[in-house]
């Protein structure tokens, strides 16, 4: 919703009933050196409902294990894994630690040409 702001007057732009206000923007008139205290303010709100979501621990584990997935195949791409180890648990949430140890490639690639030089 949207109000205009004049010397520290709100004046609102809306008809809505009020919201709790969640962010607020100002855009007011300047010179670049002067800020004028006119102008239009923003504000944002937003609500979230909250939902309990049960699953068993084989669902747990497949979730768990298909994001896992999708970050390392992300974080891991075109790296040479030396060595990885992985563990897995269970209690109130699913939980998975892996490690691993991956070649690093610190050679710097250069192209340079050699020419021979004839004295005459």
């Amino acid at each position: 919703r949207y109000l205009f702001y004049r010397f520290g007057l709100r004046i609102p732009l809306y008809f809505a009933s009020g919201t709790t206000r969640v962010c607020e923007s100002k855009y007011l008139a300047d010179t670049g050196n002067t800020v004028f205290p006119l102008g239009i303010i923003r504000e944002a709100s937003s609500t979230a409902d909250s939902v309990e979501i049960s699953l068993s621990d084989e669902q747990g584990r497949l979730i768990c294990l298909n994001d896992f997935a999708l970050k390392a195949s992300e974080v891991l791409a075109g790296a040479i894994i030396v060595e990885s180890s992985s563990s897995f648990s269970v209690s109130n949430q699913v939980k998975i630690e892996s490690r691993y140890i991956c070649e690093e490639n610190i050679a710097e690639e250069l192209v340079f040409e050699v020419e021979e030089q004839q004295n005459t």
